[in-house]
């Protein structure tokens, strides 16, 4: 009983850390995206190689605010992305193919009234493709592109004030996800 059970933990541990299958090769990376700085967000990444075709992303993106005439916006957003590698390339380097889920949370207020507030949820996935290359051993550029579609909702905390916060018309169900990133491949 005691063997079963130390056979049982070991192969419980090996398949959630995942059996190493080519150790000369990185098996993750830190990434963040220069371009969200743009418009005052904060995008990291993590990905973690899985076998030698596939790997797990995570993103998370924390948008620092903006304004738009008297609407100052903030939020935040989580998106976890399976990889498909199609080339044979050391990874983690190659074309991949992507599909992913995306969780996003804006919040808008106005500076005229501070008790007018509003929430944008938007909740959906889509497919991206991309190429990640590898300069020398560490340093990683990926770059990505695909559709998406997200459902959304919006709350509003006074009802009287949806007009001055309209935030549907931010709400579009079909749009494009694409970005660049730099990492660390460690």
């Amino acid at each position: 009983m005691k063997k079963s059970s130390i056979l049982l933990s070991l192969m419980l541990c090996l398949g959630l850390f995942g059996v190493n299958t080519v150790s000369a090769q990185k098996q993750n990376v830190i990434k963040f995206n220069p371009l969200s700085l743009a418009i005052g967000n904060i995008s990291l990444s993590y990905e973690r190689i899985l076998s030698e075709k596939t790997s797990f992303q995570l993103q998370a993106g924390y948008w620092l605010g903006g304004s738009i005439g008297e609407t100052k916006f903030s939020g935040m957003s989580l998106t976890p992305e399976f990889r498909y590698y199609v080339t044979d390339n050391e990874r983690p380097k190659g074309f991949y193919l992507a599909p992913f889920a995306r969780y996003q949370s804006i919040t808008a207020s106005t500076k005229l009234d501070d008790d007018a507030s509003a929430t944008l949820t938007r909740i959906g996935g889509g497919a991206a493709f991309g190429y990640q290359f590898l300069f020398g051993k560490t340093v990683t550029w990926d770059t990505f592109l695909g559709p998406q579609y997200l459902k959304n909702s919006v709350k509003y905390k006074n009802a009287a004030d949806a007009g001055t916060l309209d935030l549907d018309r931010l709400s579009g169900n079909f749009g494009l996800r694409f970005g660049t990133t730099i990492g660390f491949a460690f």
